[in-house]
């Protein structure tokens, strides 16, 4: 009986001394949740969209710019411009992407080498996040891209969809009559998931632990004269985007980061516009498609979705006079897309954007 006693006398003081504690660490507890440590060896940042995430801006027309630098411990994969069809048959991504790392991120990484695209000023602005970047034992940044010019989100065959696909996910495809169900519909959604698989394994297989930090999407100049159809596909795009990147990684990416550019408000506004008034209304349809993303955003029709103030990058002065121009010949080369110096602002907004989560 007296071991009786003791033994419940025993417990209780257990019982009452767990309480104690929690107690105590209740009351130590200021509400927050430390996060897990991040182990992870490798950073993957995304890119999609068109011609000004492939990178078409001339590295010759930089002004301010310094066009040398090359980051190492940021290894840039990438695709661009990679048609649907080519000799008269299918190629699929596996067989037109490069199943190496291109090299370290530098300038020469847009649609050839004598282009610049967004990850080099992404580079630069992320690399005071990375200061081990190149160390053997640090952590490093992969960047990834996989995208084409002139393409649409809709399901569209404008400008260059036809040739390179468009980026009509794959939740919508499936409501389409199929008489509208084309060669190219989501085509290039589909190679940007594939290309994506290869070098996700690449990396896996080479013992990396890889964690997706986000998305930077670059894209809407081939459908700023439909932004209400923009508005409702661009949500399930970035469902779809996250959904499919999941499953390839066994990570939880339901809410990973999503950050659009805006198109530059002077897009297409330059000395080709008959007058004045053409150039105000050239301007006036593109704030109103960015109009239109930021309401994506204000709205919060998405999670953890943001939207940079590229639109504020020009791509003409007032009077329509075109900002890219090659310096060395002193010859216009394009313009339909940012000079250099605005293409190495772009990136920064991009990297700074996603590195704030």
């Amino acid at each position: 009986m007296k071991q009786t006693v003791k033994r419940i006398s025993f417990l209780l003081l257990a019982v009452l001394f767990a309480l104690a504690c929690g107690l105590l660490l209740a009351a130590c507890d200021d509400g927050e949740k430390t996060p897990p440590a991040d182990r992870s060896s490798v950073h993957m940042y995304l890119i999609g969209g068109q011609s000004n995430a492939v990178g078409v801006s001339e590295i010759d027309s930089a002004v301010d710019e310094d066009m040398t630098k090359t980051f190492e411990g940021f290894t840039y994969y990438g695709e661009t411009d990679k048609y649907c069809q080519r000799d008269g048959h299918s190629q699929s991504a596996q067989d037109a992407f490069i199943q190496t790392p291109v090299s370290p991120v530098r300038a020469c990484l847009g649609r050839n080498t004598n282009k610049i695209g967004p990850e080099y000023g992404m580079a630069d602005a992320l690399a005071k996040y990375y200061p081990d970047a190149a160390d053997p034992n640090g952590r490093r940044v992969v960047i990834f891209k996989s995208c084409a010019g002139g393409v649409a989100l809709r399901n569209s065959d404008g400008n260059n969809s036809r040739n390179y696909g468009n980026w009509y996910p794959p939740s919508l495809r499936g409501q389409l009559p199929e008489s509208e169900v084309y060669a190219w519909t989501g085509k290039q959604y589909d190679r940007f998931i594939e290309n994506f698989k290869i070098v996700y394994q690449q990396l896996i297989d080479m013992g990396e632990d890889v964690r997706i930090m986000g998305m930077a999407w670059m894209q809407g100049e081939s459908d700023k004269d439909a932004t209400d159809e923009y508005k409702e596909i661009l949500p399930v795009l970035i469902s779809d985007l996250r959904s499919d990147l999941g499953e390839i990684t066994g990570q939880d990416l339901s809410d990973m980061l999503f950050v659009a550019g805006e198109i530059s408000d002077t897009q297409g506004s330059g000395a080709a516009s008959a007058d004045e008034e053409s150039r105000a209304a050239a301007v006036a349809k593109n704030k109103s498609f960015n109009a239109m993303l930021n309401g994506i955003a204000g709205e919060n029709l998405v999670e953890n979705f943001k939207v940079i103030p590229s639109g504020a990058l020009p791509q003409h002065l007032a009077d329509g006079t075109c900002l890219h121009v090659d310096h060395k010949t002193n010859v216009r080369v394009d313009c339909d897309h940012w000079a250099a110096d605005e293409e190495v602002a772009l990136g920064r907004m991009f990297g700074e954007a996603l590195y704030a989560q």
